[in-house]
């Protein structure tokens, strides 16, 4: 059998639905629930470099907005563009942030290629912004960046020129400037994009392309580029502060990346790269079951097993007999019968019916009258010392509790089994003769053993009392 009730077997089957459903709803929207807190240049970032408000204002625009974990951008295609934003952690990797110097044995083009690449070949169109600050985080606050930098403008362009050379954007190192700072860049041109003169407001001067070769200017004023179109598929932002948390909300900044996405490039939504900055996903399968919060999920799976097997372990093997639902016998009929007449609750009526039968059924042993004289004349034949007057006038008594009315009932019992000739029933008696007036029989042999009524009635025990007790 089972060792689970039905209630138990239901209480474990609720928590298990309902710790299953909870673990696939922080699976899929535990990073929303959660957040993050990192402060550098990334979407999950609130602070001033930080492009979580370029997220929401693309998802509240109708586009979606996929979050890319892996080094290669495999769910990019040709409706969503993949947004490679201030990719400052390739520059870490390279570059002294302190001294801006750049490390030896680094093959900062390969890395670029790792990303770029696969994505230009499954058709998308991929979108560069490059960095133009060193931020570090707080230590103080969460959440929050410290302190910051502008970052020298040869990182800037050698950046630049390694991404272009990675995806063959240039055939060879530029010998000129491809990007620049001006501080009054002046009204921009955006009719690319259909929207005429806009007005484009950053902090600091502002980060310019310069007029590359194989490009196609989006944005641009006399002094520079803001937005360029490259012939081998990539697209430049030149300054950050053009989408970042920072600038998004100033001037007409929203409006120029919004045209970007949905006029210029047709997209249905956007791949956000976050491999640039650090936040690589697992490869293995084991490696997301055990990582928060899948982890749930996980430990509701095991759990769920375990039971699963506990529940199963108590139906194999030979079946257990079904117990029987009334045990045979007659003490099971006596002990019943006993019950009702006592839950009847008339113990006055019971007892008297109970003592009249005992009385009737003795009187018709012995061939005499049922009466109280003749069966207490008996009774001093037979050697049995009970006045039974008295003990009928008690049975008769108004506040007769139900263990008085048990203890008078085995009395009458016992009497009986005495006037029956039974050795041990309880009462003084003492071997007599029956007179020739009862019929009377030798009850007591030369050995002392007691033996059978001529009628048979005490061969089957007698009367017993309704309490179902045994003879004494």
């Amino acid at each position: 059998m089972s060792p689970f009730s039905q209630k138990t077997v239901a209480g474990m089957l609720l928590i298990g639905l309902s710790t299953f459903i909870l673990g696939l709803l922080l699976a899929g929207f535990g990073q929303e629930l959660f957040g993050r807190t990192s402060a550098g240049a990334n979407t999950f970032s609130r602070s001033l470099v930080g492009h979580k408000a370029f997220v929401d204002l693309v998802k509240r625009s109708g586009l979606a907005v996929v979050v890319s974990k892996n080094a290669e951008s495999s769910r990019a295609n040709r409706l969503f563009r993949v947004m490679l934003l201030e990719p400052v952690d390739i520059l870490k990797s390279n570059y002294i942030a302190e001294s801006e110097e750049a490390l030896p044995d680094k093959n900062r083009q390969d890395e670029f290629s790792q990303r770029i690449d696969p994505a230009l070949k499954s058709g998308a169109r991929v979108v560069l912004a490059l960095p133009k600050r060193w931020a570090r985080v707080s230590e103080i606050a969460t959440g929050w960046i410290g302190s910051e930098k502008s970052m020298k403008i040869e990182v800037v362009q050698r950046m630049l020129s390694d991404a272009l050379l990675s995806v063959g954007c240039m055939t060879e190192q530029p010998r000129s400037e491809l990007v620049r700072r001006v501080k009054n860049p002046g009204e921009f041109s955006a009719a690319a994009l259909g929207l005429g003169s806009v007005h484009v407001d950053v902090d600091g001067p502002m980060q310019l392309l310069a007029n590359l070769p194989e490009s196609t200017p989006l944005v641009f004023s006399d002094q520079g580029v803001v937005l360029a179109s490259m012939n081998c598929g990539l697209i430049l932002v030149s300054d950050p502060d053009l989408f970042n948390n920072r600038s998004l909300a100033r001037a007409d900044n929203p409006v120029v990346m919004l045209a970007l996405l949905e006029d210029y490039l047709n997209a249905r939504g956007i791949v956000v790269d976050e491999t640039f900055h650090g936040f690589k996903a697992k490869k293995s399968i084991l490696a997301y079951a055990l990582t928060f919060p899948l982890v749930l999920v996980s430990i509701h799976f095991l759990l769920a097993m375990f039971l699963a097997f506990w529940a199963m372990s108590g139906y194999f093997g030979k079946p257990l007999a079904t117990p029987s639902a009334i045990s045979p016998g007659k003490s099971l009929l006596i002990d019943n019968t006993a019950r009702l007449l006592l839950d009847g609750g008339d113990r006055i009526d019971t007892l008297k019916r109970y003592s009249s039968m005992v009385m009737t059924k003795v009187a018709r042993g012995f061939g005499t009258s049922p009466g109280v004289e003749a069966l207490q004349e008996l009774s001093k034949s037979r050697g049995v010392q009970i006045d039974l007057e008295k003990l009928l006038i008690r049975c008769r008594s108004a506040h007769l509790t139900q263990a008085e009315a048990v203890r008078l009932a085995r009395k009458f019992y016992l009497w009986a089994r005495a006037v029956q000739g039974y050795k041990g029933a309880g009462l003084a008696r003492r071997g007599t003769r029956r007179g020739a007036a009862h019929g009377a029989t030798d009850t007591t042999g030369r050995d002392d053993k007691s033996t059978k009524p001529a009628s048979g009635y005490g061969g089957r025990g007698g009367e017993r009392p309704p309490d179902g007790g045994s003879s004494v």
